[in-house]
Protein backbone atom coordinates (compact mmCIF):
# COMPACT_ATOMS: atom_id res chain seq x y z
CA UNK A 1 0.00 0.00 0.00
CA UNK A 2 1.56 3.29 -1.13
CA UNK A 3 0.11 5.50 1.59
CA UNK A 4 -1.32 4.80 5.00
CA UNK A 5 -2.13 6.49 8.28
CA UNK A 6 -3.97 9.65 9.23
CA UNK A 7 -2.17 12.32 7.24
CA UNK A 8 -4.75 14.95 8.18
CA UNK A 9 -7.24 14.54 11.01
CA UNK A 10 -9.90 16.24 8.89
CA UNK A 11 -8.89 14.85 5.54
CA UNK A 12 -11.15 12.62 3.49
CA UNK A 13 -11.42 8.99 4.47
CA UNK A 14 -9.66 7.06 1.68
CA UNK A 15 -9.05 3.49 2.82
CA UNK A 16 -10.50 1.27 5.54
CA UNK A 17 -10.10 -2.26 6.80
CA UNK A 18 -13.26 -4.24 7.53
CA UNK A 19 -14.39 -7.80 8.23
CA UNK A 20 -17.60 -9.26 6.82
CA UNK A 21 -19.18 -11.35 9.60
CA UNK A 22 -21.28 -14.41 8.95
CA UNK A 23 -20.70 -17.91 10.33
CA UNK A 24 -19.05 -16.64 13.53
CA UNK A 25 -22.44 -15.41 14.73
CA UNK A 26 -23.40 -19.08 15.12
CA UNK A 27 -21.07 -19.05 18.15
CA UNK A 28 -23.14 -16.39 19.91
CA UNK A 29 -25.45 -18.77 21.76
CA UNK A 30 -24.91 -16.84 24.98
CA UNK A 31 -24.66 -13.17 23.90
CA UNK A 32 -23.35 -11.98 27.27
CA UNK A 33 -20.35 -14.31 26.91
CA UNK A 34 -19.23 -12.25 23.91
CA UNK A 35 -20.33 -8.82 25.14
CA UNK A 36 -23.33 -8.78 22.78
CA UNK A 37 -26.80 -7.43 23.49
CA UNK A 38 -28.37 -10.26 21.50
CA UNK A 39 -27.45 -12.79 18.83
CA UNK A 40 -27.39 -11.16 15.38
CA UNK A 41 -29.24 -12.74 12.48
CA UNK A 42 -26.26 -13.60 10.29
CA UNK A 43 -28.04 -13.12 6.95
CA UNK A 44 -29.49 -9.75 7.88
CA UNK A 45 -26.19 -8.68 9.44
CA UNK A 46 -24.29 -9.62 6.28
CA UNK A 47 -26.78 -7.63 4.18
CA UNK A 48 -26.29 -4.60 6.45
CA UNK A 49 -22.53 -4.97 6.14
CA UNK A 50 -22.69 -5.20 2.35
CA UNK A 51 -24.83 -2.07 2.22
CA UNK A 52 -22.35 -0.17 4.40
CA UNK A 53 -19.52 -1.24 2.10
CA UNK A 54 -21.52 -0.01 -0.89
CA UNK A 55 -22.04 3.36 0.80
CA UNK A 56 -18.32 3.65 1.50
CA UNK A 57 -17.40 2.77 -2.08
CA UNK A 58 -19.94 5.30 -3.39
CA UNK A 59 -18.01 7.86 -1.37
CA UNK A 60 -14.72 6.79 -2.94
CA UNK A 61 -13.44 4.87 0.07
CA UNK A 62 -11.37 1.77 -0.74
CA UNK A 63 -12.46 -1.16 1.41
CA UNK A 64 -9.95 -3.89 2.26
CA UNK A 65 -11.02 -7.02 4.11
CA UNK A 66 -9.27 -8.70 7.04
CA UNK A 67 -7.64 -11.96 6.07
CA UNK A 68 -9.13 -14.86 8.05
CA UNK A 69 -7.52 -18.26 7.59
CA UNK A 70 -9.63 -19.94 10.25
CA UNK A 71 -13.01 -19.43 11.90
CA UNK A 72 -12.84 -15.88 13.29
CA UNK A 73 -14.19 -14.80 16.68
CA UNK A 74 -17.60 -13.04 16.75
CA UNK A 75 -16.25 -9.57 17.63
CA UNK A 76 -13.71 -9.36 14.82
CA UNK A 77 -16.08 -7.31 12.65
CA UNK A 78 -15.37 -4.40 14.99
CA UNK A 79 -12.05 -3.88 13.23
CA UNK A 80 -11.55 -0.39 14.66
CA UNK A 81 -10.38 -2.00 17.90
CA UNK A 82 -7.52 -4.00 16.36
CA UNK A 83 -5.08 -1.14 16.72
CA UNK A 84 -4.10 2.09 14.98
CA UNK A 85 -2.62 2.84 11.56
CA UNK A 86 -0.05 5.64 11.69
CA UNK A 87 2.09 7.07 8.90
CA UNK A 88 4.91 4.93 10.36
CA UNK A 89 2.90 1.71 10.23
CA UNK A 90 0.48 -0.33 12.30
CA UNK A 91 0.30 -0.43 16.08
CA UNK A 92 -1.33 -3.63 17.35
CA UNK A 93 -3.82 -3.61 20.21
CA UNK A 94 -3.72 -5.78 23.32
CA UNK A 95 -7.28 -6.58 24.39
CA UNK A 96 -8.49 -6.49 27.97
CA UNK A 97 -11.66 -8.54 27.41
CA UNK A 98 -10.80 -12.24 27.46
CA UNK A 99 -13.19 -13.00 24.60
CA UNK A 100 -11.33 -10.57 22.33
CA UNK A 101 -7.75 -11.48 23.18
CA UNK A 102 -5.79 -12.53 20.12
CA UNK A 103 -7.91 -10.65 17.57
CA UNK A 104 -4.97 -8.35 16.87
CA UNK A 105 -3.22 -11.31 15.21
CA UNK A 106 -5.62 -10.98 12.30
CA UNK A 107 -4.30 -7.46 11.76
CA UNK A 108 -0.75 -8.79 11.79
CA UNK A 109 -1.66 -11.36 9.12
CA UNK A 110 -3.46 -8.77 6.99
CA UNK A 111 -0.56 -6.30 7.27
CA UNK A 112 1.59 -8.52 5.05
CA UNK A 113 -1.00 -8.47 2.28
CA UNK A 114 -1.47 -4.71 2.57
CA UNK A 115 2.25 -4.04 2.61
CA UNK A 116 2.06 -2.02 5.83
CA UNK A 117 4.81 -2.61 8.41
CA UNK A 118 4.16 -3.31 12.06
CA UNK A 119 5.49 -0.22 13.83
CA UNK A 120 4.62 -1.26 17.36
CA UNK A 121 2.51 -3.49 19.54
CA UNK A 122 1.20 -3.05 23.05
CA UNK A 123 2.16 -5.81 25.49
CA UNK A 124 1.56 -6.55 29.18
CA UNK A 125 -0.82 -3.57 29.45
CA UNK A 126 -4.10 -2.97 27.60
CA UNK A 127 -4.86 -0.79 24.59
CA UNK A 128 -7.81 -1.10 22.18
CA UNK A 129 -8.04 0.94 18.99
CA UNK A 130 -11.56 2.20 19.60
CA UNK A 131 -10.23 4.18 22.53
CA UNK A 132 -8.09 6.52 20.42
CA UNK A 133 -10.07 9.38 18.86
CA UNK A 134 -8.15 12.10 17.06
CA UNK A 135 -9.24 15.66 17.89
CA UNK A 136 -6.99 17.53 15.45
CA UNK A 137 -3.64 17.09 13.71
CA UNK A 138 -1.69 17.33 16.95
CA UNK A 139 -4.00 15.91 19.63
CA UNK A 140 -6.00 12.76 20.30
CA UNK A 141 -8.04 11.51 23.24
CA UNK A 142 -7.53 8.04 24.69
CA UNK A 143 -10.41 6.47 26.56
CA UNK A 144 -9.62 4.70 29.81
CA UNK A 145 -11.91 1.78 30.50
CA UNK A 146 -10.86 -1.13 28.32
CA UNK A 147 -7.55 0.66 27.73
CA UNK A 148 -5.46 0.82 30.90
CA UNK A 149 -3.43 3.82 32.02
CA UNK A 150 -0.33 1.77 31.24
CA UNK A 151 -1.70 1.23 27.74
CA UNK A 152 -2.22 4.96 27.37
CA UNK A 153 1.39 5.54 28.43
CA UNK A 154 2.71 2.89 26.04
CA UNK A 155 0.72 4.09 23.03
CA UNK A 156 2.07 7.59 23.71
CA UNK A 157 5.53 6.26 22.87
CA UNK A 158 4.39 5.11 19.40
CA UNK A 159 2.61 8.25 18.17
CA UNK A 160 3.95 11.73 17.51
CA UNK A 161 0.88 13.61 18.75
CA UNK A 162 -0.26 14.66 22.21
CA UNK A 163 -2.63 12.25 23.95
CA UNK A 164 -5.26 13.14 26.54
CA UNK A 165 -6.38 10.40 28.97
CA UNK A 166 -10.18 10.37 29.20
CA UNK A 167 -11.85 8.02 31.73
CA UNK A 168 -15.43 7.24 30.75
CA UNK A 169 -18.42 5.27 32.00
CA UNK A 170 -17.71 1.56 32.00
CA UNK A 171 -20.90 0.50 30.19
CA UNK A 172 -19.43 2.06 27.04
CA UNK A 173 -16.51 -0.15 26.10
CA UNK A 174 -14.62 2.39 23.99
CA UNK A 175 -14.33 6.15 23.72
CA UNK A 176 -15.38 6.12 20.04
CA UNK A 177 -18.86 4.98 21.12
CA UNK A 178 -19.47 8.21 23.04
CA UNK A 179 -17.26 10.81 21.33
CA UNK A 180 -16.37 11.59 17.71
CA UNK A 181 -15.30 14.64 15.75
CA UNK A 182 -17.52 15.79 12.89
CA UNK A 183 -15.48 18.78 11.70
CA UNK A 184 -12.67 20.93 13.08
CA UNK A 185 -14.92 22.72 15.55
CA UNK A 186 -17.86 20.31 15.91
CA UNK A 187 -18.21 16.96 17.66
CA UNK A 188 -20.89 14.57 18.86
CA UNK A 189 -20.53 13.40 22.44
CA UNK A 190 -22.53 11.84 25.24
CA UNK A 191 -21.27 14.26 27.89
CA UNK A 192 -22.97 12.29 30.68
CA UNK A 193 -20.52 9.48 29.93
CA UNK A 194 -17.44 11.71 29.96
CA UNK A 195 -15.54 13.57 32.69
CA UNK A 196 -16.24 17.29 33.00
CA UNK A 197 -12.52 17.99 32.57
CA UNK A 198 -12.70 16.66 29.02
CA UNK A 199 -15.81 18.62 28.04
CA UNK A 200 -14.15 21.69 29.58
CA UNK A 201 -11.15 21.03 27.34
CA UNK A 202 -13.40 20.82 24.25
CA UNK A 203 -15.13 24.04 25.24
CA UNK A 204 -11.75 25.70 25.76
CA UNK A 205 -10.80 24.68 22.23
CA UNK A 206 -14.07 26.25 21.03
CA UNK A 207 -15.30 22.87 19.78
CA UNK A 208 -19.09 22.84 19.74
CA UNK A 209 -20.65 19.71 21.21
CA UNK A 210 -23.79 18.07 19.86
CA UNK A 211 -24.77 16.50 23.15
CA UNK A 212 -26.23 13.00 23.03
CA UNK A 213 -28.34 11.95 26.00
CA UNK A 214 -27.81 8.61 27.74
CA UNK A 215 -31.18 7.51 26.37
CA UNK A 216 -30.14 8.40 22.81
CA UNK A 217 -26.82 6.67 23.36
CA UNK A 218 -28.66 3.36 23.67
CA UNK A 219 -28.87 3.63 19.87
CA UNK A 220 -25.13 4.49 19.73
CA UNK A 221 -25.97 7.97 18.46
CA UNK A 222 -22.46 9.35 19.08
CA UNK A 223 -20.83 6.49 17.16
CA UNK A 224 -20.53 8.16 13.75
CA UNK A 225 -18.00 7.73 10.96
CA UNK A 226 -16.66 10.97 9.47
CA UNK A 227 -16.13 10.60 5.73
CA UNK A 228 -14.87 14.17 5.52
CA UNK A 229 -15.55 17.33 7.54
CA UNK A 230 -19.32 17.79 7.96
CA UNK A 231 -20.18 14.49 6.28
CA UNK A 232 -20.88 11.40 8.39
CA UNK A 233 -22.38 7.92 8.35
CA UNK A 234 -24.71 7.10 11.25
CA UNK A 235 -27.23 4.39 12.17
CA UNK A 236 -30.63 5.22 10.70
CA UNK A 237 -32.42 4.73 14.02
CA UNK A 238 -30.55 7.67 15.61
CA UNK A 239 -33.32 10.11 14.74
CA UNK A 240 -32.56 12.86 17.28
CA UNK A 241 -28.84 12.85 16.47
CA UNK A 242 -29.53 12.93 12.73
CA UNK A 243 -31.80 15.94 13.18
CA UNK A 244 -29.23 17.75 15.34
CA UNK A 245 -26.41 17.04 12.88
CA UNK A 246 -28.46 18.28 9.95
CA UNK A 247 -29.36 21.44 11.88
CA UNK A 248 -25.62 22.07 12.16
CA UNK A 249 -25.23 21.76 8.40
CA UNK A 250 -23.81 18.24 8.42
CA UNK A 251 -24.41 15.95 5.44
CA UNK A 252 -25.77 12.79 7.09
CA UNK A 253 -25.90 9.35 5.49
CA UNK A 254 -28.15 7.07 7.57
CA UNK A 255 -27.58 3.32 7.20
CA UNK A 256 -29.38 0.34 8.70
CA UNK A 257 -27.24 -1.40 11.33
CA UNK A 258 -29.89 -3.07 13.49
CA UNK A 259 -28.26 -6.51 13.53
CA UNK A 260 -24.64 -5.35 13.50
CA UNK A 261 -25.25 -3.08 16.50
CA UNK A 262 -26.14 -6.08 18.65
CA UNK A 263 -22.41 -6.30 19.33
CA UNK A 264 -22.59 -2.76 20.84
CA UNK A 265 -20.86 -0.81 18.09
CA UNK A 266 -21.80 1.47 15.19
CA UNK A 267 -20.23 2.56 11.88
CA UNK A 268 -17.07 3.94 13.46
CA UNK A 269 -16.43 0.64 15.24
CA UNK A 270 -16.91 -1.30 12.01
CA UNK A 271 -14.13 0.50 10.14
CA UNK A 272 -10.39 0.59 10.78
CA UNK A 273 -8.88 3.67 9.15
CA UNK A 274 -5.98 2.83 6.85
CA UNK A 275 -5.72 6.22 5.17
CA UNK A 276 -7.20 9.65 5.77
CA UNK A 277 -5.72 12.59 3.85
Amino acid sequence: MDEYGTVKAFGKLRKVLMHRPYYEFDLVQDPSKWGFLAKPNKDKAAAEFDNLVDVLKQNRVDVHLVQTHRAPPPNLYYTRDLGVCTTNGLILANFRATYRQGEELYLRITADELGIPIFGEVRNVFFEGGDLVQIDDTTAAVGLERTSFGGYQEISEFVDIDLLPVPHREEFAHLDVVFNMVSEKLCVACTKALPSEFTDFLNGEKIEIIDITLEQEKELSADVLMLEPNKVIIGEECKAAIKALEQHGVDVIPVRLHELKKGKGGPGCLTFTLLRK
